[in-house]
């Protein structure tokens, strides 16, 4: 046995070879964390572009975000305030399961974004047509994809003024550019009552609609869809577009004109057309989206083709119709309403989501006061909505996430919902 005479010297550089160990060991460690977490990267984005791809077998749960989301008013009208609050969307949204966020970028003819053809919009800076001095819309798309989730840019195509929004109109809005141009026609746009919309009868308004989505998708590249909601022809305002009607029934040769409602039907669907061609011709890989009402009836009152853009390729990528109904709905309850979209003849490349009424979960008035029956509702139409083979949901709208009155319903729904990835 061999003695050892200096035993402190022994423990000393024993601690040393020790320490020189453990410094080896958490550096390789390190490493293989760093290394670890950059695949986890790597797979998260991959993940997350498979979740892009609109074949993609990944379910769609998204949330509408409006443009009274997006209202600045309030607050110092910053850079700093909005980025605040789209975070605080964000957010919410993602600790509710969402994985897309179906955004307000023109509301009312104008643009939460620099644009060339609309004024910058009035939610962002109180004043229609001034410029707020940053990207609302770069931002947005930017914090939303680090975060996970597609966006979708919402667009209203023909509304201008609905319901006294926006207060007011500036100078540059194409209110004005189109109704001061003595060489249009003078029902280039729609009033009916104290509304105001682009009207589609026109090539010129059609154009300057497509136009507005190219500029979008060509400045903005990484957007992943392209959203039109429920607005087009007023309803049952007849005489808005009186003098464009009956310039097309007085083209030499038309012996057999279409009915007004049949020819609105044409105008829409030439628009719709027209804007699936422009965003394929940018990127064949954004999706092109139409909400409409859940209501077969009502589209048609507003021009609204819905059968034709399902069943014909060429239209749309996606049909969501607005389910926003109770299931004890009196006149038309949530099944059958979406059975009849349901049941519509589509293109085999057609996906079917539907709009969920996030907005009236726990509501004492809504639809009759049906919402006050179960605290499972929404929770119930999802599951009706996946037995019928749907592709996902949206919901509306983001704010209501922060309803106490429907935190059960929200509670009972969100527990279904699965992340991409």
């Amino acid at each position: 046995m061999v003695k050892i005479k200096n035993k402190p010297m022994l423990i000393s550089i024993l601690f040393l070879v020790a320490a020189l160990i453990l410094s080896t060991y958490v550096k390789s460690k390190s490493r293989e964390n760093n290394a670890d977490a950059a695949i986890n990267t790597e797979l998260s984005a991959q993940t997350f572009s498979a979740g892009l791809n609109h074949n993609s077998e990944a379910e769609m749960i998204a949330v509408w975000v409006p443009f009274m989301s997006l209202n600045m008013k309030g607050t110092n009208y910053r850079e700093a305030a909005f980025k605040a609050k789209f975070d605080g969307i964000i957010k919410t949204a993602l600790s509710h399961g969402i994985n897309a966020l179906i955004v307000h970028v023109r509301p009312f003819a104008d643009a939460l974004y620099p644009s060339k053809i609309y004024p910058h919009s009035h939610l962002l800076t109180g004043e229609q047509g001034k410029d707020p001095g940053f990207d609302a819309l770069k931002y947005m798309i930017e914090a939303t994809h680090q975060a996970g989730m597609q966006f979708h840019a919402w667009i209203n195509p023909l509304r201008i003024q609905v319901n006294g929004n926006p207060p007011s109109l500036c100078e540059s809005n194409t209110y004005y550019t189109l109704k001061n141009d003595e060489s249009n026609p003078e029902d280039i746009v729609m009033e009916s009552g104290n509304d105001k919309f682009l009207n589609p009868g026109y090539e010129k308004v059609r154009k300057l609609i497509i136009d507005g989505v190219r500029e979008i998708l060509t400045n903005y590249p990484e957007v992943d869809g392209v959203q039109f909601d429920d607005y087009f022809y007023p309803e049952n305002d007849f005489e808005c577009d009186k003098v464009c009607y009956q310039n097309y029934c007085g083209i030499p040769g038309n012996t057999q004109p279409l009915s007004q409602q049949e020819w609105r039907f044409a105008n829409v669907n030439s628009l719709i057309a027209g804007v699936y061609s422009a965003i394929k011709s940018i990127n064949p890989d954004v999706v092109f989206g139409i909400s409409p009402s859940g209501n077969l009836a009502y589209n048609a009152k507003i021009g609204a083709d819905i059968a034709t853009w399902c069943k014909t390729p060429g239209y749309i990528d996606y049909i969501c119709p607005q389910i926003y109904f109770s299931l004890d709905h009196p006149t038309l309850p949530f099944e059958a309403a979406t059975k009849h979209f349901k049941d519509l003849q589509k293109h085999d490349k057609l996906k079917t989501y539907f709009g969920l009424a996030l907005y009236k979960a726990g509501s004492e008035t809504a639809d009759s006061g049906t919402w006050q029956s179960h605290d499972d509702i929404l929770q119930r139409e999802y599951n009706l909505c996946k037995n019928l083979g749907c592709d996902g949901v949206m919901l509306y709208s983001v704010e209501s996430f922060k309803d106490e009155n429907a935190a059960r319903e929200i509670f009972n729904l969100t527990t279904c919902f699965k992340r991409l990835g």
